[in-house]
C-alpha cells in the first residue's frame, strides 16, 4: 500500500494544539474525502469494505454529502428517512452531530468545523454548535447485527489520557493480545464535580477560547437573547406599573383593576402554563414528520381558538357570581363600573389562551426571539392607553389597553406562522392527538396553579386583611416576576426542546446533566437577585414608584411586602425550572397535578393563619409555600429520572 504519513510539527515551534494537528494533516490530503478513525480505536472485527467503497462512490457522485457516519458511535438519533435505503439523515439539531468517531468525511467541510487551539472534546461539542448553523447533509449509514454490523465496530476508546480503559482487557484478550499494562496503568475517573471543576478552570484559562465557543452556540445565544427581550418586557411591564401608580396610587381603582382580572387571567395563565409545558414537547416531537407537524398545528389552533371562546362565554355566565365572594363592606363591591371591568377581565382572558398557544408553537418552532419579543405587546398596549387616557380616572382604560395590545401580539404570531397553519389542513388523526393532548391539560392546569392561584388567593384574603393591601401584593408581585423574569425567559423557553430530545432519545443520563446545570445557572442569578430585592427593596420602590398618587406610606408598604416575598424567590424560580424538565416526561400529569394543588393548599392555609398582618403577613405565606414546595418537586423529579434511567437500561 502506498502510505504517506504526515508531519505536522516543526522542531523549532511550540507544540501545536490537537486542532493544529488535525488542520496541518488536512492540508496534506489530496484527495476530496478523508475517513477519519483514531488509534485508540480498536475493532472488534473485520471492516466491512462493502459498506465503506458505497459510501465513498455515494459521496462522490453527491458532493453536497459532507459526512457519512460509519459506526455506531457519535451522533444520536432519532434519524431522518433517506432516499437511498440503506442511508439515514442525521438532523441538523442533533446531538454530536459532530464527533470524532469513525466516518467518512468531505475534506474541506471537515476543515470548516475545526477551530484552533481546540481539543478533541471540544471539537465534538462546539463543533456541533457550528453545525447546528449550517443546513448541510450529514448522513448515517445504517447496519444490521445479523448481517455483519457497522463498518467500523469498536471499543469506543482505549486509551483516555495516556492511560488504558480497564474495558479494553477482554478485547486484547479474544484476539491474543498480551499488553503490559504497567506501563501506561489504568484510567480512574474523576468525580464528576471534580471534572467540571477541571473542564472549568481550563475554559477560565482561556477566555477568549470560552467567548468564541459559546458565541458559536445556537442555544446559548438564544437563551441570552430571549432573556434580554423578557427583561425588556419586563421593563415595560415596570413602565405600566408606574403609570398605574402615578394615576391611581394604592387605593380602590387598583383594587378594582386587579380583582376583576384575577380570576380570568388566572385561567388564562394555567392554560396558557399548560400549552407552553405540554404542547412544545408535543410539538418537537413531530420534527420528523413535518407535513403531519403542520396538520396537527392547524387542528390544535382550531381547537384552542374553540376553548377560548368557551371560557369567554364561561366567563359571561358566572361573572357576577365574582363579586359575591367581596366582603359586604369592601369598597371595590359599592363600584358602578364592576360589571364591566368583569367583562373586559374575560375577553382578555379568552385573548391571552390564544395568545400563550401562539406563543408555544413559535418555541416550539425554535422561532425563540419572535417568540419572546411577541410577549412585551400588551405592555405596549397599557402604556398607550394610560398615556392617552389615563388622566380621565377611568381604570377601565387600563383593562382596553391590555386587551388591545394582546389582539396584536396574537395577530402578528399568526402572521409568522402563516407558512404552517396555512391552508388549513386537518385530519382524524390530528383531532384525535389533540383531544388526547387537551385530555391532559385539566391536570396540567391544576399542576401549573402553583404560578398563578397567588392572585386568587390574594384576591380573596387581601380584601380581608384592608384597603389597599390586593393593590401593594400587586405592585411587590410585579417587581418581583419582572427581575425573576430575567433570571428564568430565556432557560425556560430554550431548554424545553433539548429536555424533550433527550426524552425522545430515551438519553435520561444526560437530562439528568443538562437538567442540573440548567438548575444551578437559574438558581445562582435568583440568588443574586433575592438578595439584591432584600437590600435595596426601599430604594428600589422609592425610585420606582414615589410620584403623583402613590405616597410615601404606599413605598415602605410594597417594600416591606417584597422583602417578605424576596425569601421565596429562589425556589420559585427553580420550580419553573424542575416542572419544565418534569413536563416534557410520559406519565407525570396526575403526578404534576398533585403538586400544583399541594402548593395551592399551601399558601391558602399560610394565608389563613398570617393575612391579619397584612400584605406583609400574605408575603411571607407566599415564600413558606414555595420553600416546602421545591423540597418536595426536586425529589419528585429525580425520583422519575431515576425511574426512567432503570427501565431505559433494561431495553
Amino acid at each position: 500500500m502506498n502510505i504517506h504519513c504526515t508531519v505536522v510539527q516543526g522542531d523549532t515551534e511550540p507544540r501545536l494544539t490537537w486542532s493544529e494537528c488535525f488542520l496541518r494533516a488536512l492540508d496534506q490530503v489530496q484527495t476530496p474525502l478523508a475517513l477519519y478513525f483514531q488509534e485508540d480505536y480498536f475493532l472488534h472485527q473485520p471492516v466491512r469494505a462493502d459498506i465503506v467503497q458505497a459510501s465513498v462512490d455515494y459521496m462522490m457522485a453527491h458532493p453536497d454529502v459532507e459526512h457519512i457516519a460509519l459506526t455506531r458511535h457519535g451522533s444520536h438519533g432519532p434519524y431522518e428517512t433517506h432516499a437511498e435505503e440503506w442511508l439515514q439523515g442525521i438532523r441538523q439539531k442533533a446531538r454530536y452531530r459532530i464527533s470524532t468517531q469513525a466516518a467518512l468525511w468531505r475534506v474541506d467541510a471537515l476543515k470548516s468545523y475545526i477551530r484552533a487551539k481546540e481539543n478533541g472534546w471540544m471539537f465534538e461539542v462546539f463543533g456541533t454548535w457550528r453545525a447546528h448553523n449550517k443546513n448541510a447533509v450529514f448522513l448515517y449509514a445504517k447496519f444490521d447485527e445479523a448481517h455483519g454490523g457497522p463498518a467500523f465496530d469498536y471499543l469506543h476508546t482505549g486509551v483516555i489520557k495516556g492511560k488504558w480503559l480497564s474495558a479494553i482487557q477482554p478485547v486484547f484478550a479474544a484476539h491474543g493480545i498480551q499488553v503490559d499494562y504497567t506501563r501506561r496503568g489504568f484510567f480512574v475517573p474523576k468525580h464528576p464535580l471534580l471534572h467540571k471543576f477541571d473542564v472549568g478552570r481550563k475554559l477560565l484559562e482561556r477566555p477568549s477560547l470560552l467567548v468564541a465557543a459559546l458565541s458559536q452556540n445556537v442555544m446559548f445565544k438564544s437563551s441570552v437573547f430571549v432573556t434580554v427581550i423578557g427583561l425588556l418586557g419586563s421593563i415595560l411591564g415596570f413602565v405600566g406599573q408606574l403609570l398605574l401608580a402615578r394615576l391611581f396610587g394604592a387605593g380602590t381603582d387598583v383594587d378594582a383593576y386587579l380583582f376583576t382580572l384575577s380570576l380570568p387571567t388566572f385561567l388564562a395563565g394555567m392554560m396558557g402554563a399548560a400549552l407552553s409545558y405540554s404542547f412544545v414537547p408535543s410539538l418537537v416531537l413531530l420534527e420528523d414528520q413535518p407535513e403531519y407537524q403542520r396538520r396537527y398545528l392547524a387542528t390544535a389552533f382550531l381547537g384552542i381558538s374553540g376553548v377560548a371562546m368557551g371560557l369567554l362565554v364561561f366567563g359571561t355566565l358566572i361573572g357576577w357570581e365574582q363579586i359575591r365572594i367581596l366582603p359586604s363592606i369592601s369598597p371595590i363591591r359599592q363600584r358602578s363600573d364592576l360589571g364591566g371591568l368583569i367583562m373586559l377581565g374575560w375577553f382578555i382572558s379568552a385573548c391571552q389562551v390564544i395568545q400563550a398557544f401562539l406563543i408555544a408553537a413559535l418555541n416550539a418552532s425554535r422561532k425563540h426571539l419572535q417568540a419572546a419579543l411577541l410577549g412585551p405587546i400588551p405592555y405596549l398596549g397599557v402604556i398607550f392607553f394610560l398615556l392617552v387616557w389615563g388622566h380621565t380616572g377611568r381604570i377601565a382604560f387600563v383593562s382596553i389597553g391590555l386587551l388591545l395590545g394582546t389582539i396584536a401580539s396574537a395577530i402578528a404570531a399568526v402572521y409568522l406562522l402563516r407558512n404552517q397553519l396555512f391552508p388549513m389542513r386537518s385530519d382524524k388523526r390530528a383531532w384525535s392527538d389533540f383531544k388526547e393532548l387537551l385530555s391532559s391539560i385539566p391536570f396540567i392546569v391544576v399542576a401549573l396553579s402553583c404560578f398563578s392561584a397567588y392572585s386568587v388567593v390574594d384576591a380573596y384574603w387581601a380584601p380581608r386583611s384592608g384597603n389597599g393591601v390586593l393593590a401593594t401584593l400587586g405592585y411587590a408581585q410585579r417587581i418581583m416576576i419582572g427581575l425573576g423574569t430575567f433570571a428564568v425567559a430565556g432557560p425556560s423557553a430554550v431548554f424545553v426542546p433539548y429536555f424533550s430530545d433527550f426524552v425522545r432519545e430515551n438519553n435520561y443520563k444526560d437530562f439528568r446533566r443538562f437538567f442540573i446545570q440548567a438548575l444551578m445557572m437559574v438558581g445562582g442569578i435568583a440568588v443574586f437577585i433575592a438578595l439584591f430585592l432584600m437590600v435595596f427593596s426601599n430604594d428600589l420602590v422609592r425610585l420606582l414608584f414615589v410620584r403623583g398618587a402613590f405616597g410615601v406610606q404606599e413605598s415602605i408598604m410594597v417594600a416591606n411586602t417584597l422583602r417578605h416575598m424576596a425569601l421565596g424567590m429562589i425556589e420559585m424560580l427553580m420550580s419553573v425550572i424542575i416542572l419544565r424538565a418534569l413536563f416534557c416526561m410520559e406519565g407525570v400529569a396526575k403526578i404534576a397535578a398533585g403538586l400544583g394543588l399541594l402548593w395551592t393548599t399551601l399558601y391558602f392555609s399560610t394565608s389563613y393563619f398570617l393575612y391579619p398582618q397584612g400584605a406583609a403577613g400574605l408575603a411571607l405565606g407566599y415564600s413558606l409555600a414555595w420553600s416546602v414546595f421545591f423540597i418536595i418537586v426536586l425529589t419528585v423529579i429525580f425520583r422519575r429520572i431515576n425511574i426512567l434511567e432503570k427501565q431505559g437500561s433494561k431495553k
